[in-house]
Formats: structure tokens, C-alpha cells, sequence
């Protein structure tokens, strides 16, 4: 985090520059991709929803040289501040899978290959790196792949299912763009949650996939990681909640990022300057 940055943060807590309209300087991993009308306006309406589903309010996005600049008409509160970095650094890819067990590893003894991905994790070889050596092997189902755990440590992966692969054409896959509203709500046990809704061309099937895995695991994924895998107790009819323990600053964050869409680059808060 820069020195702007911080010295923004100070300044914002003391209540001295709360009002006044602010340029966000975003940096991107590659502004020449940015050059794309396409890409650019992909980048922008990611950015301006992902803000706007905080609070924040975003009057437009330009790209100048290098970097992203968003022109908000107030500056950012206190309490807004620390979602910037983790709004923006997503991809918020969302995808919904189930979590294999014995039946779908056919003549494979999937707690032999839990055992060798733990171990081969524990020597420091990437999960993305072992998936992709495990789907050469000769005979190897290649409808499952081993995800991390948000809540758990990298040594305890979970096998997760392609039901889509695994039932072609029934178009059993399902992801941010199939979203039409996504809310803050509270899980059972009160914690904090997310709420989700489908499409509603996207409902039907989304009941019976999970119809037709009652019984079943459910993990909701973010970027590769798992949020939650709660049971499938009975077809969800198009909604549901993803759990996990969340504070408040993680449940905006969580809600933002899948309100404003898959964001196709990660972006960097390099500074937030007043506009002159």
C-alpha cells in the first residue's frame, strides 16, 4: 500500500476529505489489454458495480497510460476503505460443484489419491500443477478436480465434481453471470451470509441439478477456492445462502465482487487523489 494511500486512509478517518469528488488510481496487470474497446468496457462495468454495490460512487472510468482511473463523486468513507483492495483483486469467477465421493471415482481409490495430493501439497507443488498431472494419467476420471478450502489449511483439499461433464447437455453449469440479485442476509446460525438469486431462464435447471444430488455436498466456489459445501437437502429452487463465519467487511466484499461481475483483470489501489 503506497504512502498516498495511507496518508488518504488518515485523512479520511480524521473526517477532512469526505465530500469532495476523488479520482481512484487502479494499476493493472496488463493496461495493454485495456487498449481493447471490448475488454476496456468489460473492465469498467466490473469496477463500477463492484463499487457501487458498497456504497461508493463511481461517475466514470478511464484509461490513462498505465493505469485505471475511476472518478468518484465522493470520497470514500472510513468503513469503505479496506474493501478497496480486496473488491478490486478478484476475478469473481462463481461456480457451483459438487463434492465427489466413492460412487463417481469409478475402479479409482480416491482416499489413496486424497493421500498423495496431501502430501505432494505438502511438498509445495500447486494445486493448479498436480489437477493438470493427475488429468493425464491414463483411465483417471478427469470429472473431478481437487480446490482449495477458505476455510481450512492448503493441506486439506476437497475433490469437487463437474456435474456438467458428467451429464452433458443438461447445461448443469452455473456462474456469476447467471446471477440476477445477490443480497447481505444472516445464516441460520447468525452469522453474516450472502444470498443469492438465478436468472429466471437459470432456475429451472439449477433445481434440477441440485435435484438430482440430494443428499450431496454442494461447494460454492470462488476463484478456485471453496466459500462453503453445505448438504443438499432437498432441489433449491433457484436461490440459496454461502456461509461461512463471515465479519462484516467479508460479506460486503463477497457481495460486491458478485454483484459487479467477473472482473477480467486484477486491479491494484495504487492512490486516491482529490480532483483539482
Amino acid at each position: 500500500m503506497s504512502r498516498a494511500f495511507v496518508a488518504f486512509l488518515v485523512g479520511s478517518v480524521l473526517g477532512l476529505a469526505c465530500s469532495q469528488p476523488v479520482d481512484l488510481i487502479l494499476e493493472t496487470s496488463d493496461p495493454a489489454a485495456l487498449e481493447d474497446a471490448g475488454t476496456f468496457d468489460a473492465v469498467a462495468r466490473a469496477v463500477r458495480g463492484r463499487l457501487a454495490a458498497t456504497g461508493m460512487t463511481p461517475e466514470s472510468v478511464r484509461l490513462e497510460r498505465n493505469t485505471l482511473i475511476v472518478r468518484l463523486s465522493n470520497s470514500p468513507l472510513p468503513d469503505q476503505l479496506p474493501l478497496l483492495e480486496p473488491l478490486l483483486a478478484r476475478a469473481g469467477r462463481l461456480e457451483f460443484r459438487i463434492v465427489t465421493d466413492d460412487g463417481d471415482a469409478s475402479d479409482l481409490d480416491l482416499g489413496a489419491e486424497r493421500d498423495e495430493v496431501v502430501g505432494r501439497i505438502a511438498g509445495e507443488m500447486t494445486l493448479e500443477a498436480l489437477n493438470a498431472e493427475l488429468a493425464a494419467r491414463p483411465a483417471r476420471p478427469n470429472s473431478w478436480q481437487w480446490y482449495r478450502r477458505r476455510d481450512a489449511a492448503e493441506s486439506e483439499p476437497l475433490p469437487l465434481l463437474d456435474a456438467n461433464a458428467v451429464h452433458p447437455g443438461k447445461h448443469w453449469s452455473f456462474g456469476t453471470n447467471d446471477l440476477s440479485k445477490v443480497y447481505m442476509t444472516l445464516d441460520q446460525t447468525a452469522y453474516l451470509a450472502v444470498g443469492f438469486e438465478l436468472l429466471p431462464e437459470r432456475m429451472d435447471a439449477f433445481a434440477s441439478f441440485t435435484g438430482n444430488y440430494v443428499g450431496r455436498q454442494l461447494a460454492v466456489v470462488l476463484d478456485g477456492e471453496v466459500l462453503s459445501a453445505p448438504r443438499i437437502d432437498e432441489a433449491l429452487p433457484g436461490r440459496g445462502v454461502i456461509r461461512g463465519k463471515r465479519d462484516m467487511d467479508d460479506a460486503r466484499v463477497l457481495m460486491g465482487v458478485l454483484r459487479g461481475g467477473v472482473l477480467l483483470q486484477p486491479l491494484r489501489v495504487r492512490t486516491i487523489r482529490p480532483v483539482k
